[in-house]
């Protein structure tokens, strides 16, 4: 996705976005541009891994990726667990934006 707004301003509303979904942030790197999280364990999922990665783009603005995997490498279907987690976190960015 990409955002009208500087690289740091979208890293800080996709961290918040990140924390009020209560998803345990394990690595945080705004000068890198990336946030590694870790979501809890549910009833589709044995929980997930969620990145998050910030760069600048060459016409100014800000490209955004986040993804989102299963935590074990045992699940085989993930009953859209990881396409909401996507979706919330973008969602939940533009309120600070």
């Amino acid at each position: 996705m990409s955002y009208p707004q500087p690289v740091d301003r979208v890293y800080v509303a996709l961290y918040q976005s990140v924390s009020k979904l209560d998803m345990k942030i394990v690595s945080d790197n705004p000068s890198a541009g990336c946030l590694i999280a870790h979501n809890s364990h549910s009833f589709a999922t044995d929980g997930e891994d969620i990145t998050v990665n910030v760069a600048p783009l060459p016409t100014g603005g800000t490209a955004a990726t986040v993804q989102s995997r299963c935590t074990s490498t045992q699940q085989i279907f993930d009953f859209g667990k990881n396409k909401k987690n996507v979706n919330k976190i973008f969602e939940g960015a533009q309120a600070y934006l």
